[in-house]
């Protein structure tokens, strides 16, 4: 390391100011709190892992997803033929998918 780089005898560390406290000072300073923030995590329920998707899990979204897709072909093919309902077919499949998206989620905690 050359002369010119090396911090005088009076000059703080490169990176550190006079009124910083030196890495050792700061790093005792905060193990009491972190061992207190680790005590009171033991007792704490672990998170809930599941993806959510607007709040709801992502399998009971991904099933209204496909019951609205569903919906809206058959409201399709329901106009091709001469009956014309607006949204009512995509409510109502919505609807199952919510059902069934519903199921499939509290199966999956069941095994859990």
């Amino acid at each position: 390391m050359n002369e010119e780089l090396k911090p005088q005898a009076g000059e703080p560390a490169e990176g550190t100011t006079p009124d910083m406290p030196e890495p050792a000072e700061a790093a005792e300073g905060t193990l009491p709190a972190a061992e207190g923030q680790a005590e009171g995590m033991e007792g704490a329920p672990a998170p809930d892992d599941t993806p959510r998707i607007f709040g709801m899990p992502a399998v009971v979204f991904r099933s209204i997803a496909v019951g609205f897709a569903g919906g809206l072909i058959l409201t399709g093919l329901l106009g091709v033929l001469g009956v014309h309902f607006r949204y009512l077919p995509i409510i109502v499949c919505a609807a199952a998918g919510w059902l069934i998206g519903k199921q499939l989620d509290k199966r999956r905690n069941a095994q859990k």
